[in-house]
C-alpha cells in the first residue's frame, strides 16, 4: 500500500510538474499573445494615427486646392473683367481717335473751304478794286472832259470877244498896224503853247516813269508776298533702305525697304526767313514715324537711327506718331501735349530763323508743344520704321511770315 502511495505521489508530482510546465507554457504563450496584441495595438494606433494624419493633410490639401481654384476663378473673373475693361476702353479709344480724326478731316476740309472762300473772296475783292478804280477813273475823265469842254466853251466866247476887239482897233489904229500887233502876240503865243506842250511832254514822260515804277514796286512786293517753292531732295546715308523718287506733280517720295528706324533730311538749309514743309505718310501701322530738325552740322549716321535715341537726341528732335503719343524728343527728355499723327495726315512744320522756333501743325490745326531758342543752321527731317513704308514730302517753301499763332497751352522745348 505504501508502493502504491509512493506512485501516487510520484504520479501526481510528475502531473503536477507537466501541468506546472503546460501553465508556463501557456503563460509563455498568454505573454506572447498579449505582445503580439501590443504590438497588434501599437502598430494599429501608429496606424491609425498615419491616417488620421494623412486625412488631415488631404483634407487641408483639399481646401488648399478648393482655395487655389477659388483664387483662381476670382483672377479668372479678374482678368476675364480687366480684359473686358480694356476691350472696352480700347473701343472707347478707337472711337475716340475715329472721331478725332473725322473731326480733324472736317476741319482740314472746313480749313481747306475757308482758303478756297478767302482766295475766291481775295479775288473778287481785287475785281472790285480794279472795276471801282476804272469807274472812277472813267468818272474823272468825263468830269475833265466837262472841265475841258466848258473851257474852250469859255475860250470860244473870249476869242469871240477878241475878234471883234480886234475889228475895233483895226478901225482905230490901221489894220496892218494891228496885224502885226496880232502876229507879235501869235508868236507870243506860239511860243507860250510849246512851253506848255514841252512841259505837258516831260510831265507825261515823269507820270509814266513814276506809274512804271510803281507797277514794278507793286509787282516786287507781291513777289514777295507769295511763297517761294523750294527744290525737294534728301541726304540719304542708307541708299540700301532709303530709296527717294520725284512724283509727277513734283512731290518727293521717300520709300522704306526694311524694317527698321531710319531717318533722312531734305538737302535744304534753313538759315534766313521763314520756312514750311508738308509730310504726309503711308503704311506705318498706325504711325511709327517722325518728322523734326537736325543741326546742320551733324551727319545722320548711315545704321539707321531714331532721333529720340541717344548720343543723335544731343543734334536732332523729333515729334513723333500716335503709337507714341505724339511727344517731342530731344536731349533725353519727353514733352507731352500735341496730337499723335497717323497715315493719311498731314504734317506741317514751320521755322521762324528771327524767332528760332519751330512749330507744328497736323491736318491744318496748330500744335501747343514747339521748339525755341534756334540760333542756328538746320535741316528738316524725316523718321521711318515699317519696311513697305513711305512718306510725301508734298511742298518746300519759304513764307514771306508766319502762320502760327500764340496759344493758351503752349509748350516750349528749348534748342
Amino acid at each position: 500500500r505504501r508502493r502504491n502511495v509512493e506512485d501516487e505521489n510520484r504520479r501526481i508530482k510528475k502531473d503536477n510538474q507537466n501541468q506546472k510546465k503546460e501553465n508556463e507554457r501557456l503563460k509563455q504563450e498568454v505573454e506572447d499573445e498579449s505582445d503580439l496584441i501590443g504590438e497588434f495595438e501599437q502598430k494599429y494606433l501608429s496606424e491609425h494615427e498615419e491616417k488620421e494624419k494623412v486625412k488631415i493633410i488631404a483634407s487641408e490639401e483639399l481646401q488648399k486646392r478648393q482655395e487655389a481654384e477659388k483664387q483662381l476663378r476670382d483672377e479668372q473673373n479678374q482678368k476675364r473683367k480687366a480684359l473686358e475693361l480694356i476691350a472696352s476702353k480700347n473701343q472707347t479709344i478707337s472711337e475716340l481717335e475715329e472721331t478725332n480724326l473725322k473731326d480733324q478731316r472736317f476741319t482740314q476740309i472746313k480749313t481747306e473751304q475757308y482758303e478756297k472762300e478767302k482766295e475766291k473772296y481775295e479775288k473778287y475783292e481785287k475785281q472790285f478794286q480794279k472795276l471801282k478804280y476804272e469807274e472812277e477813273k472813267r468818272q474823272q475823265t468825263e468830269i475833265e472832259k466837262l472841265k475841258a469842254d466848258q473851257k474852250n466853251f469859255q475860250l470860244s466866247r473870249e476869242n469871240e470877244k477878241f475878234k471883234q476887239e480886234v475889228i475895233q482897233l483895226k478901225m482905230k489904229y490901221g489894220e496892218q498896224q494891228i496885224d502885226q500887233f496880232i502876229k507879235d502876240i501869235e508868236n507870243k503865243e506860239k511860243e507860250k503853247d510849246e512851253e506848255i506842250q514841252k512841259l505837258k511832254e516831260e510831265l507825261q514822260k515823269e507820270i509814266l516813269k513814276y506809274e512804271k515804277e510803281k507797277k514794278e514796286d507793286e509787282i516786287e512786293e507781291l513777289r514777295f508776298q507769295l511763297p517761294i517753292e523750294l527744290q525737294m531732295n534728301i541726304i540719304n546715308h542708307d541708299p540700301g533702305d532709303i530709296v527717294s523718287s520725284v512724283e509727277a506733280n513734283g512731290q518727293l517720295k521717300i520709300s522704306k525697304k526694311q524694317n527698321k528706324w531710319n531717318t533722312v533730311s531734305l538737302g535744304y538749309v534753313l538759315e534766313n526767313g521763314v520756312y514750311a514743309t508738308e509730310v504726309e505718310f503711308f503704311n506705318t501701322k498706325g504711325g511709327h514715324s517722325a518728322v523734326g530738325i537736325v543741326k546742320d552740322t551733324y551727319t545722320i549716321a548711315t545704321d539707321g537711327i531714331l532721333p529720340g535715341s541717344g548720343p543723335h537726341d544731343q543734334n536732332m528732335a523729333a515729334y513723333e506718331g500716335a503709337p507714341y503719343n505724339g511727344q517731342v524728343y530731344y536731349q533725353g527728355t519727353t514733352t507731352a501735349g500735341n496730337t499723335g499723327f497717323a497715315d493719311n495726315q498731314i504734317v506741317k512744320m514751320e521755322y521762324d530763323s528771327e524767332k528760332g522756333t519751330v512749330i507744328f501743325f497736323v491736318a491744318g490745326i496748330q500744335q501747343p508743344v514747339y521748339i525755341s531758342g534756334i540760333k542756328e543752321k538746320i535741316r528738316f527731317i524725316a523718321t521711318i520704321h515699317n519696311a513697305d513704308a513711305y512718306c510725301i514730302i508734298r511742298s518746300l517753301k519759304k513764307l514771306s511770315a508766319p502762320t502760327s499763332n500764340h496759344l493758351t497751352n503752349e509748350q516750349s522745348v528749348n534748342w
